[in-house]
């Protein structure tokens, strides 16, 4: 993780920081989805490599779109640790609701 760079935590639990996907965050996530083994076959299976301007697409169509996605950091070490992203649901007077 980028050392210096302050993100602003939108909620938490006792180990993890959930903050907003970030622009910053960019090479940690290129690491992630180009990781063929352990993360891109459960996440779509491509067997492509994703380049830097891809993921920065990415951050921006979720940012637009003010998707329900965030970046956790390990609390203790300041580490990225993922992404987890609410999908398929829709609001209704403030409330999320699957569909």
């Amino acid at each position: 993780m980028n050392e210096g760079i302050h993100r602003k935590q939108l909620f938490e639990s006792e180990h993890i920081s959930f903050v907003e996907v970030s622009e910053d965050l960019i090479q940690d996530y290129l690491v992630m989805v180009n990781d063929y083994e352990n993360v891109n076959r459960y996440i779509g299976g491509l067997q492509k490599t994703f380049t830097e301007e891809q993921e920065a697409d990415w951050v921006r169509k979720k940012q637009e779109e003010k998707a329900t996605v965030f970046s956790m950091i390990e609390k203790k070490s300041g580490e990225y640790i993922g992404n987890i992203e609410l999908m398929d649901r829709k609001i209704t007077r403030g409330n999320w609701e699957s569909l």
